[in-house]
């Protein structure tokens, strides 16, 4: 039976807690150690009231590279990135329920697993801390919703640690969650965007011989930097991380707003601002004003723009940490760079023509939506990692004409 029905978790100012008369029918309770009823299985023990704490979602999250199985009668846990997790697992487990004598650890093709055999245990994480069995779809356990958000916190650096990846800025700024599992995919993409604003997108894809997977992913400057509130709980990808957080250089829009802000006039044309910006063309400056009026941070009016309240405010709020450097390359050049690339490749995506031609990603994707604008690219089509194939379109009026 699903465990939310059986435990009514009670919350105190820190921990959803788990007292004596919080536990199913299923178990019988002497003093601190807890009986599987009219069964022989070894007990263990708790002390009550059990805190629901940033240790147990570790557990929670750790089983995913681990399985209880579908009788209850043993669960396990494996590891191959970090075998310290291994230890760590079992150090949990004896702190919190007093098992220090009944698992053991196998060490085998690299890979460290340790497992337990007493179906009390085990039906307890089933029954009371709601972590599914290896015969049903993985869950998120229904109290770490409702947890203060350091336990949160826990549970996704862990289960990122576990299934989770992240890419190096120099191929591509990327975070990923896999699964096989969708329902899990939707949850944890809920999780994150009610909990920590992180908006993220799923996608699909098919492996032959073995099926259907998914993969949760996001690519954006703001939603990896609040992920770092989370991070990994795996010192290679958390370095990986922050890797890339600290390569992150503001962005053109937010440069051009705190440059208005400085101006310190009630209005301002185009003109001015070209000054402050002598080495991008007149087209830019027209469209990053353009950005900050869809952002809302200004509104024009004959000719003249103005900053709204709103644009004040987040000025304000960049001046300090913005300076104004040039963020790219001649726009101009790349666009150049980027059709002679596709004439000669025929048609490539954007990571890598990124990495063919050395410029960044965010740049190339700027240069790749211009393109498209002028009408001088197309994209070609889109491959089961939704990677966009971009191709020359009217290839001889392009180059014949040279109209770059």
């Amino acid at each position: 039976m699903n465990s939310t029905k059986n435990i009514q978790g009670k919350q105190n100012s820190a921990y959803i807690i788990i007292s004596e008369k919080d536990l199913p029918a299923i178990f019988e309770i002497v003093g601190d150690t807890i009986y599987l009823k009219d069964s022989k299985a070894l007990p263990f023990k708790i002390n009550f009231p059990l805190y629901l704490n940033e240790e147990l979602a570790k557990i929670a999250a750790m089983i995913l590279d681990g399985s209880v199985s579908k009788n209850l009668m043993r669960c396990s846990f494996a590891q191959k990135k970090d075998k310290s997790k291994v230890t760590e697992f079992s150090n949990i487990i004896k702190r919190r329920f007093s098992i220090n004598d009944s698992f053991s650890i196998h060490k085998g093709s690299g890979t460290h697993e340790i497992s337990y055999s007493r179906k009390a245990f085990v039906s307890f994480l089933y029954h009371c801390l709601n972590i599914h069995k290896s015969d049903e779809k993985a869950r998120i356990p229904y109290w770490i919703w409702k947890s203060p958000r350091s336990v949160i916190i826990e549970y996704l650096r862990y289960a990122f640690a576990m299934e989770g990846s992240v890419s190096s800025y120099l191929r591509a700024n990327e975070v990923k969650f896999h699964s096989t599992d969708l329902q899990y995919m939707r949850d944890l993409k809920n999780l994150l965007k009610n909990k920590f604003d992180i908006t993220s997108k799923i996608h699909k894809y098919y492996i032959k011989g073995y099926g259907w997977k998914y993969f949760l992913y996001f690519q954006d400057k703001e939603n990896i930097i609040k992920f770092m509130e989370i991070g990994f709980a795996l010192q290679s990808h958390q370095q990986r991380l922050e890797e890339i957080v600290g390569s992150f250089k503001n962005k053109a829009w937010e440069i051009t707003l705190v440059e208005i802000f400085n101006l310190d006039k009630n209005a301002f044309n185009a003109s001015e601002l070209k000054r402050i910006f002598p080495y991008i063309g007149t087209w830019t400056i027209y469209q990053r004003l353009r950005k900050l009026i869809n952002k809302r941070f200004l509104m024009k009016e004959k000719r003249k723009y103005y900053l709204t309240d709103q644009g004040y405010k987040v000025a304000l709020s960049l001046k300090d940490k913005v300076k104004n450097t040039s963020l790219r390359t001649n726009p101009k050049k790349n666009e150049e760079r980027i059709i002679k690339f596709l004439d000669l490749k025929g048609k490539s995506y954007r990571n890598e023509i990124a990495r063919e031609l050395k410029i960044k990603p965010p740049t190339i994707r700027d240069t790749l939506r211009r393109l498209i604008q002028q009408n001088k690219i197309e994209v070609a089509d889109v491959d089961k990692f939704k990677r966009k194939f971009y191709r020359i379109k009217n290839p001889t009026t392009i180059l014949d004409h040279n109209k770059l």
